[in-house]
């Protein structure tokens, strides 16, 4: 089971990421690798748990000082390393992605643009990076999840982040980019808008979605494990 979950910071990706962590661990006795850290400066890819999982305030300062080569840097190479391939098909879910870096990069961290000498518009980058996964993940499944412009301002407004991405006079501008970064995706993405949807709401709607897409193979180890849990009740 490999997911990606995407989109616009305060729709809801990190809540939903983790509820459907808890899912996927109970369909299929394993708890997938999870990874939300393409938000810069919350890069720290470490596995959770390990005493340098957790960046300090000071690492985080420091990350963004560094210039736009070197955050153009540290991204894309966090990106590649994370690349799934055939060889380890291991279960994972991914918040963001390549998706967050194409849309914050140039507007909010100066690289990524018309003239980025790194593979060039990330835009374009980025389907460079989906014709990797889609060979080394076949069944990747990606989401986009969205909601409308008042319900962002209203979760900004209620629960707002340490080191908040998005501007609130931005948030039309970097909806619509997330919008046309999925139309132009490889990966044929579902779409979940969570728009005045509690939590609940949108995991039951997220789960049912995960469900119509996964694969063949990933049926058959679903049915196991609830085989495997019944004998041994």
């Amino acid at each position: 089971m490999q997911i990606i979950l995407a989109g616009c910071e305060y729709s809801g990706t990190t809540t939903l990421g983790l509820e459907l962590k808890k899912w996927a661990t109970n369909q299929l006795g394993i708890a997938p690798e999870y990874h939300d850290h393409w938000k810069i400066p919350e890069i720290s890819c470490y596995p959770t748990g390990l005493p340098s999982a957790t960046l300090t305030e000071s690492d985080k300062n420091h990350i963004l000082s560094l210039s736009p080569k070197l955050k153009e840097m540290i991204q894309r190479q966090s990106i590649i390393y994370h690349m799934p391939d055939k060889i380890d098909d291991s279960d994972f879910i991914y918040i963001g992605f390549h998706y967050e870096d194409t849309v914050y990069c140039d507007k909010y961290f100066s690289y990524g643009g018309e003239t980025e000498v790194q593979g060039g518009p990330r835009t374009n980058y980025s389907r460079h990076l989906e014709q990797k996964l889609l060979s080394g993940a076949p069944d990747i499944i990606v989401i986009h999840v969205t909601c409308n412009s008042e319900t962002i301002k209203k979760r900004m407004e209620s629960d707002p982040h340490p080191y908040q991405i998005i501007k609130p006079q931005d948030i039309d501008e970097i909806l619509n980019n997330f919008e046309y970064e999925f139309s132009k995706s490889l990966l044929s993405p579902l779409k979940l808008d969570t728009t005045n949807k509690s939590i609940t709401q949108s995991t039951d709607e997220l789960i049912k979605l995960v469900e119509s897409a996964l694969s063949e193979n990933d049926k058959i180890r679903i049915k196991a494990h609830k085989l495997f849990e019944e004998i041994n009740k």
